[in-house]
């Protein structure tokens, strides 16, 4: 069991790994910006159709019945199956929307790496063995960046993606589709852990916002 554990969460490692050389077209054999192109209408269709496919096992599967019944290194395997999926099969469009260079590409630059720093230090209090399903989940607490936001991940996740200088048409299609998703995701993660902690976790949701922290909040 241990072993099965330590497979699956070494493949969900890997499949992170390949997707940040993938979206920044860098260190990976296959990119989103590179690959065989067609025309724009079946790219569009080919990609939407793996983004849906992501989306329908990323969210279905994460569902504490699901979980319960499969366990979480199933879950973690499915996910990387799937993104390997996505990186053979996505249809490049690389026109470019934008390209910045200087000090706005700099300045995307910050944000992005403000971004990696708010997931890792989000991976850092919930475990990275909890993550990767080789210990328990433990009991609900609001430590280090939830004290702030309830969705730091996804927080990160949001700026990673859209703080890049150049916007493609691809990444463009793949970013709006991820963040539509994450707004959607979060409110079912948010009935799980509702129904999970009760009113703990209702007072806490009250009282944080979820993405991001204005000054007056």
């Amino acid at each position: 069991m241990l072993i099965w554990r330590a497979f699956c969460a070494f493949a969900a490692l890997l499949s992170v790994v390949y997707l940040a050389g993938w979206l920044t077209n860098r260190y990976a054999p296959s990119s989103i910006d590179s690959g065989l192109q067609t025309t724009w209408s079946e790219a569009v269709r080919t990609d939407l159709l793996l983004l849906s496919l992501f989306a329908l096992q990323h969210s279905g599967m994460a569902r504490r019945a699901i979980k319960a019944r499969f366990g979480r290194p199933t879950y973690l395997l499915s996910t990387a199956l799937v993104l390997l999926l996505l990186f053979a099969k996505w249809e490049p469009m690389p026109n470019s929307l934008w390209f910045l260079t200087g000090i706005p590409a700099l300045a995307l630059k910050a944000i992005q790496i403000a971004g990696l720093i708010l997931i890792g230090w989000s991976v850092g209090v919930t475990g990275t063995r909890t993550l990767l399903g080789l210990s328990a989940e433990g009991d609900f607490q609001a430590r280090g960046p939830y004290r702030w936001v309830r969705h730091p991940m996804m927080t990160g996740t949001i700026l990673v993606l859209w703080a890049y200088p150049e916007l493609t048409e691809g990444r463009l299609l793949f970013n709006t589709f991820l963040t539509i998703y994450v707004l959607m995701a979060i409110r079912w993660e948010e009935r799980d852990l509702s129904a999970r902690f009760g009113a703990t976790y209702d007072r806490y949701r009250e009282a944080t916002p979820a993405l991001f922290r204005l000054p007056m909040q």
